[in-house]
């Protein structure tokens, strides 16, 4: 089974999770975060308790687990940023390239380069060795949600994949539900995106896997295609289509956080406010981006700049009124 990813957080995932699962747990290193409500350090039976309680709760993991089986050679990883930037076809590769690195301006100009070159150049392979697979009559399996680029990454690659042939393999869908419930941890959980999914979920998840059929495959073709046409500055997952927005689309998750701070803040501490507490699915480089116009219209201002090669570490502030 041919696997499709459109992160590399997922990606990662889904790879550990082909094996996730089978023979004896072995138990392994985990990591975790924690102090009392007050900011104290808490004391060594504590952190004690606490690790037992994480070492019995991978066990747990481990045991239920669903291997999904295959090999690494089988996942495909698009991690491409397709909500945002140009996609016409012509020219689309160096589009992507343009539009990674607008997102990661805030970073090594040099290093920036660098990744996207390597996004670019291992998508661009993988979709040559995708569609000689599919071509030769292997099925396909693709992860999706409604996160932006997941949701944009269906539509491309069912474009992508066009026209449609008799002779290849088949094609599955799985969607990511919202949300998952894990009554042995006696709790829900919430997901934005497939790289949010550890590898103990997907055997689990792959039961909601749907065949689909070339029809359907070339109706959402058509919908990237209309997509093209449009060629948005940014893209999202509205009623069940793809649909250019405005780039203001966020701007009032990034204002009301504003509006909560204090009257100096950290930019890095706004973008992982608007992250952690609104979940867009989107990068925290096109809330960067969206901060900086609103420095360049005077909405916002910079109190003091951070240090150059650490980005957002800039503090903020209101603009003040004259």
């Amino acid at each position: 089974m041919l696997e499709v990813t459109f992160s590399e957080s997922a990606c990662g995932s889904l790879k550990v999770a082909q094996h996730y699962g089978e023979g004896k747990y072995r138990g392994g290193a985990f990591g975790f975060i924690a102090s009392h409500k007050d900011g104290s350090s808490l004391s060594e039976p504590e952190l004690e308790r606490l690790r037992r309680e994480a070492d019995a709760r991978a066990r747990r993991a481990w045991e239920q687990a669903v291997p999904l089986g295959g090999r690494a050679a089988d996942v495909f990883c698009f991690d491409l940023a397709l909500s945002v930037g140009n996609i016409a076809r012509e020219g689309f590769w160096e589009n992507r390239r343009a539009a990674l690195l607008r997102l990661w301006g805030a970073w090594d100009a040099a290093e920036g380069r660098k990744e996207a070159e390597r996004r670019v150049r291992e998508a661009q392979t993988a979709l040559e060795t995708l569609l000689e697979r599919f071509d030769a009559g292997e099925d396909m399996r693709v992860w999706y949600s409604e996160q932006p680029d997941e949701f944009c990454g269906l539509h491309w690659l069912m474009a992508a994949l066009s026209p449609w042939r008799d002779g290849r393999g088949n094609v599955f869908l799985v969607k990511l539900p919202a949300y998952l419930d894990e009554p042995e941890n006696n709790c829900v959980r919430g997901f934005t995106g497939w790289g949010e999914v550890g590898p103990e979920s997907w055997g689990r998840l792959a039961a909601g896997q749907k065949a689909v059929s070339p029809c359907l495959c070339r109706a959402l073709a058509g919908i990237w295609r209309a997509a093209e046409e449009e060629n948005a500055p940014l893209r999202a997952a509205l009623n069940g289509h793809v649909r250019g927005v405005p780039e203001s689309l966020y701007d009032g998750w990034i204002r009301r956080e504003i509006a909560a701070a204090p009257e100096e803040f950290h930019e890095a501490r706004l973008i992982g406010n608007v992250l952690g507490k609104h979940t867009p699915g989107i990068f925290d480089g096109w809330l960067a981006l969206r901060i900086e116009a609103m420095v360049e219209t005077g909405e916002l201002a910079v109190a003091r700049e951070g240090e150059a090669d650490r980005p957002y570490r800039r503090m903020m502030r209101r603009a003040r009124k004259a």
